[in-house]
């Protein structure tokens, strides 16, 4: 049996390197997840927080931090299914968008399938991406209502992985979630 050689598993392992602290952020690379370092147990083990608060044991071996300064460009976040390998959900990071250029093949409610002009505006809410622009409001439907509230306004779009990438590269960021 060989013997453990630390210098060697440090070197194969740049995160001990860079001085893993609690409130790091990492990926899980077996499931992309991410979670915020919680304790920093062993040399091999850390504790980490996901989104939804549960803590979980993560070997060092299988994550890696995630570098703030090169996370600037914004990229869709995947929400994997709770409980199944089925696969998930992309989500936008940021709450509020303006379209700088329109975007094309947009499902609203489901039905209809239009062109988002450039100046839409669009909320990014946990019960979903609301588009909100003048020439929208002739898709309200009783199914698919368009809400006029104080904070956010709009009608209701599908969230595909194509139709979010295009506004990520179409748009700016008018209004940033809180930490």
């Amino acid at each position: 049996m060989s013997e453990f050689n630390l210098k060697k598993y440090i070197s194969n392992n740049p995160l001990l390197t860079e001085g893993l602290k609690v409130g790091d952020r990492v990926t899980y690379d077996k499931t992309g997840e991410e979670f915020e370092v919680a304790k920093v147990s062993t040399d091999k083990l850390i504790i980490g927080r996901d989104r939804q608060g549960e803590q979980k044991v993560l070997s060092v071996a299988h994550i890696s931090k995630i570098d703030e300064s090169i996370n600037e460009k914004e990229e869709l976040t995947f929400i994997p299914s709770s409980g199944t390998k089925a696969g998930g959900t992309f989500e936008l990071n940021n709450r509020k968008y303006e379209l700088t250029s329109p975007i094309k093949n947009v499902t609203i409610g489901g039905r209809y399938v239009t062109d988002l002009p450039k100046g839409t505006i669009l909320y990014n809410l946990a019960g979903g991406l609301l588009a909100d622009h003048e020439s929208l409001r002739k898709f309200e439907s009783p199914s698919s209502r368009y809400f006029d509230k104080s904070n956010y306004s709009g009608i209701m779009i599908r969230k595909d992985k194509e139709v979010l990438n295009n506004i990520i590269n179409n748009s700016k960021v008018l209004e940033f979630y809180e930490d």
